[in-house]
């Protein structure tokens, strides 16, 4: 498994790495699906949600760095200080943070806000797929040693051998979780109706995470009182409590088809 391609541009050295690649290729994938999304609203609600869209996306990106720090620096609980070398992306917090940014904007411009969450889902889920395997080659998110017939190796320089010994075959929750945010995309763009995509993909989202934290083998970071469950789990909780609430108060309420046209 190779984590970067080296090739000369005119005499020029130039590495690219998968994980950074795959990640590229999974936001190129989102604008598109987020300008095919907004396309069901005017041109003029759809140029503020795409805008609205990719700002909370940078933000969501920032935040998800900041999040990865903080739960990661153990120093922070003992000390009330972190060490400024820690780096990576955290998804759940950034998540959070980049759907708050969104709200409140959508808020201010008076978007019709579940609606608007609804044109969303398709484009977060299909570039945080991509995301997923470009962890998987970059080596980080891996999972616990197993014996399981889908385990794989990763390189003795990997993350995943430098924590369990070379050669330890591990789970590629990478893999995994990127079936399930493939499945996802399918699913909220071509089978459930649009009004059903945010409470469809907190419930099978948070499930899935949830359940694939526990055959994680990577250090994903602590917060106190709650030391038996990682920080995703108890996100992943609150992603499916939102996930119920939202499907019980769906049957109540009906969508007006109009808000479509805004």
């Amino acid at each position: 498994m190779y984590h970067s391609i080296s090739f000369e541009l005119g005499g020029a050295p130039i590495t690219i790495q998968f994980f950074e690649l795959w990640i590229g290729i999974g936001l190129i994938f989102a604008i598109i699906e987020l300008d095919i999304e907004v396309q069901h609203f005017s041109k003029k609600t759809a140029d503020t949600l795409f805008m609205i869209a990719t700002s909370s996306m940078i933000v969501g990106i920032m935040g998800a760095n900041r999040a990865t720090i903080l739960l990661l620096s153990s120093s922070l609980w003992e000390t009330g200080k972190i060490h400024s070398s820690y780096s990576g992306f955290s998804f759940l917090p950034g998540l959070a943070i980049g759907a708050v940014t969104f709200a409140l904007i959508a808020r201010w411009y008076r978007l019709p806000l579940l609606t608007s969450f609804n044109s969303l889902i398709p484009p977060l889920a299909i570039a945080h797929a991509f995301g997923r395997l470009g962890c998987f080659f970059g080596g980080c998110c891996f999972g616990a040693p197993t014996k399981c017939p889908l385990a794989i190796v990763f390189p003795s320089t990997s993350a995943a051998s430098k924590t369990f010994g070379y050669p330890i075959r591990v789970h590629p929750t990478q893999l995994y979780e990127a079936v399930l945010l493939f499945g996802i995309w399918f699913v909220t763009k071509n089978i459930v109706q649009r009004e059903h995509r945010v409470y469809t993909y907190l419930l099978a989202y948070g499930t899935g995470r949830f359940s694939l934290e526990f055959i994680r083998g990577d250090q994903r970071g602590t917060i106190p009182v709650f030391e038996f469950l990682s920080p995703s789990q108890l996100i992943s909780i609150g992603m499916v409590a939102a996930g119920v609430s939202l499907l019980l108060w769906n049957k109540t309420v009906q969508i007006d088809p109009a808000e479509e046209s805004t």
